[in-house]
């Protein structure tokens, strides 16, 4: 039973981004990709820079970076089990801070 939702979610996880990438739409998935990052960026100069939520919005980004850099070496290197669990801890993680 554990072994048929580790799989299910790893499915779910590999299917979206890594699918599209290889199917032969990784110009769509890129640009998609570089407008989200561009529409972060503005928001961020726009609203957020110079402010005095600037170092708590740099920590965070940093935290998501280095978050999903380990979520891919996890999931490259087929550490199923340390994928699921790191992923639950930074989903709580994101949580708290939005309560926070």
């Amino acid at each position: 039973m554990i072994d048929t939702i580790i799989n299910s979610l790893n499915n779910i996880w590999t299917s979206n981004i890594l699918t599209a990438l290889t199917s032969g739409e990784p110009i769509k998935v890129v640009l998609q990709l570089l407008f989200v990052i561009l529409v972060v960026i503005y928001l961020y100069v726009r609203f957020i820079k110079n402010t005095q939520a600037d170092k708590l919005v740099k920590g965070i980004f940093v935290f998501i970076i280095s978050a999903l850099i380990l979520l891919l070496v996890l999931v490259v290197l087929d550490l199923q089990i340390l994928a699921l669990i790191a992923q639950f801890l930074i989903t709580g993680i994101l949580l708290s801070l939005v309560i926070v």
